[in-house]
């Protein structure tokens, strides 16, 4: 057996607090670590920074205590060794060696991760990212200053009611943590530099904006900032139709008049597809005054539009657009970019990562940070959780570190029963997020009500799916769980046919003038040609069928009727009165 080997380095860089590590895309299509072959009498450490020196043109120090062995058998009958050190960048400039190396980029750790293209390289980056985190305190600022001030064990006279002590009943309720406004925890909306800005800031470097916002009341108080911040009072907004009844009540609180962007119907799949970035252009061109514009991505079901060409649409026309991406806080941590093209972005952190209810982020480029806390401030509590922004800085350091792996382990599970059984699969023009599980079923209620007889509960529901939210908490045992329970329920096959919605019922007052009118409450069947005064969105189709402010016809009732929609009759509703 012929014996090789080859040397280089795992190069890092720190800049504010964020580490970025370096991978090369070389010419033979794959993206990897820094190495090469051993010339000569050379030293391990000569090959490693010969190599690194050639490919990219950069000069590195090494850092002690990390040599990272793998082998594998590059072809029949050889065996090959490669030895990786830990080295941090100290100078030179970038310069792709053109017969080996196509491109060179940092990335934090979660990008990085997912860009490289095989496992042993992922496996050795996670174990010198290991091996850096446990030389250093954990980069988690407004954490360890929680902690270190509990532990000082301060007499407490001021908020929360329970000064630091346990809750009764024995609860379990960190509560040595649960601080308010004291001069030594930081302010959320203060001006000065603290422990909450600078967790906050990790996050707007981790992710690639200019800004992050910490969130407290959920995904519901970015939403309504960032369309503030976007929009400001009166108007029009060009408006994802499936957008969360949030927006909605945004468009009534700002006085905003939606311009509504279709979505086309996907027959196959039985759902609604993605925004095009020509669905956008057309509206922009109609309506030249709109400035903003505001989509989902992903939906419930996992649809991804095409945040970066919709962006460019937008910024081509002077407008702005704004993306409630509430379930995709977990996609920047697999290698997804597109957001960063927007210029307000809000998730939900608790939907999607390993975050308590409620934790949210709001992120933007182009604002300073003093306009975020702004209209944060305005629709959010003045007594925000420092439990629950405490966690929003522990999950971030979590997920750059052994979380990303975890959740690319999930993604390759779902992927795996995804092709196993009938479930939503991405095909041109539907891209899905990667980690959603969208069951398809003849019966989705009855397939879901089988799951839940077994003790496993489904997100969601429909007429013909049901939707699981599966994360980096969920791993083998979890999926042969679930598999067993669809294979006793014999629910599993092709989605039901569901209908394409209607057209839109013509708008006959703006969402707050439907808002705050004089209302009634009637049963859905006996509201034909009355004005909704709120969202009737079933899903499918996932958009409202009626909004509020939009009259009720006889065919938006009979196409309810038909998709299951109100099956006993019970469903009433609120119109104008």
């Amino acid at each position: 057996m012929k014996q090789e080997k080859s040397c280089g380095g795992v190069i890092f860089r720190e800049q504010n607090g964020l580490r970025k590590y370096l991978v090369l895309h070389s010419i033979q299509g794959h993206w990897t670590l820094c190495k090469g072959h051993v010339e000569g009498d050379e030293t391990e450490h000569d090959t490693a920074l010969r190599e690194i020196r050639e490919e990219t043109g950069l000069s590195v120090d090494f850092v002690d205590g990390f040599r990272e062995t793998i082998t594998y058998a590059p072809r029949p009958g050889v065996t090959k060794n490669v030895v990786f050190f830990l080295a941090r960048l100290s100078g030179g400039t970038l310069a792709c060696q053109p017969e080996e190396v196509e491109a060179i980029r940092f990335l934090p750790l979660g990008r990085a991760l997912a860009a490289l293209t095989h496992p042993s390289d992922r496996d050795t980056l996670q174990k010198a990212h290991s091996f850096l985190e446990s030389r250093r305190p954990m980069p988690t600022p407004l954490y360890d200053s929680l902690r270190a001030l509990a532990d000082t064990r301060p007499l407490r006279l001021d908020m929360p009611g329970h000064h630091g002590l346990p809750l009764p009943g024995g609860l379990s309720w960190p509560s040595e943590l649960d601080f308010t406004e004291n001069g030594a925890t930081g302010n959320l909306f203060g001006d000065e530099a603290d422990a909450i800005q600078a967790a906050e800031a990790l996050w707007a470097a981790s992710f690639g904006f200019d800004q992050c916002l910490f969130l407290t009341s959920g995904s519901t108080q970015g939403i309504h900032a960032g369309l503030a911040l976007l929009a400001r009072e009166g108007g029009s907004v060009a408006l994802d139709r499936g957008s969360h009844r949030a927006v909605y009540h945004a468009l009534a609180l700002l006085g905003l008049t939606p311009r509504f962007l279709p979505r086309p119907w996907l027959a196959q799949e039985g759902v609604t597809g993605p925004i095009s970035p020509e669905m956008v252009a057309d509206v922009l061109s109609a309506h030249p005054e709109i400035k903003t514009i505001c989509i989902t991505s992903p939906t419930y079901y996992g649809v991804l539009s095409d945040v970066p060409a919709i962006a460019a649409v937008c910024h081509a026309r002077g407008a702005r657009l704004m993306v409630d991406a509430a379930h995709g806080a977990h996609l920047p941590f697999l290698g997804y970019t597109g957001y960063q093209a927007a210029d307000v972005v809000v998730m939900s952190a608790h939907k999607t990562l390993p975050a308590p209810g409620q934790s949210a982020l709001l992120f933007a480029n182009g604002f300073p940070l003093f306009e975020l806390q702004r209209w944060g401030s305005v629709y959010g509590t003045s007594s925000p959780s420092y439990v629950l922004m405490a966690a929003l800085d522990g999950v971030r350091h979590y997920m750059e570190t052994e979380g990303t792996a975890r959740y690319q382990s999930t993604v390759r599970l779902v992927h795996e029963l995804r092709r196993r059984r009938p479930a939503l699969t991405a095909r041109a023009p539907l891209e899905l997020d990667p980690a959603r599980l969208v069951l398809t079923s003849p019966d989705g209620f009855a397939l879901a009500n089988a799951l839940r007889s077994q003790g496993i509960y489904p997100e969601m529901a429909d007429w013909g799916h049901v939707v699981c939210i599966l994360t980096c908490a969920d791993g083998a045992a979890q999926f042969d769980r679930l598999e067993k329970a669809l294979d006793r329920s014999g629910l599993s096959g092709p989605c039901a046919p569901v209908p394409a919605p209607p057209e839109p019922p013509p708008m006959v007052l703006t969402p707050r003038q439907a808002l705050f009118a004089p209302r009634k409450r009637l049963p859905l069947g006996g509201a034909a040609e009355q004005i909704s005064a709120c969202q009737i969105a079933p899903y499918p189709p996932g958009v409202p069928v009626i909004a509020p402010g939009e009259l009720i016809q006889k065919k938006h009732l009979a196409y309810l009727v038909q998709i299951g929609y109100n099956r006993d009759g019970s469903t009433a509703i609120d119109v104008v009165r």
